[in-house]
């Protein structure tokens, strides 16, 4: 049994439906997993299943991707495609992590199970969020930011199961800087 608990038997049950070696060495070795303390970007994403995808970037001279670590709420697929999108971008500049397809991480995680190609497609998704963070960056204006629902701590699906939070009712509303997720519709973001 290694450190996740998951015995041989979970492995074999993990390649046989569909995982490759190296993308299970992603999930088990939680590469780039975790946040980063003053990130120059953070940003989240919201997949069409529910998932949720936190993505943090340290930029160097030249827009050149230094760090880049994640966090998620999600399957294993969504771990180690996190992994291999986080892999892929450091050392790129922005452009050239713009450029990065879901393709390019089924490349590097070589099989993951059919019914869990939405899990690139989202660490993808949340790359390029970051990204035109990175190049547009500014805080949403009081105004703006009345107009989006606050949801304090909560993540996948309890976003659908519980009432929203008007942002002027919000108990963390100076925290909004922070890692704060604001929704407006199925899409999100964190201001930074």
């Amino acid at each position: 049994m290694n450190r996740h608990g998951l015995t041989e038997e979970d492995l074999q049950l993990l390649r046989k439906a569909g995982y490759s070696e190296r993308a299970i060495d992603y999930v088990l070795g939680e590469v780039n997993h975790g946040a980063l303390e003053n990130p120059d970007v953070r940003h989240v994403q919201i997949g069409e299943c529910g998932d949720l995808m936190f993505l943090y970037l340290i930029l160097a001279e030249g827009g050149v991707i230094s760090e880049a670590r994640f966090r998620y709420v999600g399957c294993p697929a969504l771990a180690a495609s996190g992994s291999s999108m986080t892999e892929l971008a450091r050392g790129r500049t922005i452009q050239e992590a713009s450029a990065l397809m879901v393709e390019d991480l089924m490349r590097d995680l070589e099989s993951l199970p059919e019914d869990h190609m939405h899990c690139p497609a989202l660490a993808i998704a949340t790359l390029r969020g970051a990204l035109d963070a990175c190049r547009g960056r500014r805080l949403l204006t009081r105004d703006e930011h009345d107009d989006y629902v606050h949801f304090c701590g909560l993540t996948g699906r309890q976003l659908e199961a519980l009432p929203s939070i008007p942002c002027s009712d919000c108990p963390e509303v100076r925290r909004c800087e922070e890692d704060h997720l604001i929704v407006s519709g199925r899409r999100a973001k964190v201001v930074s």
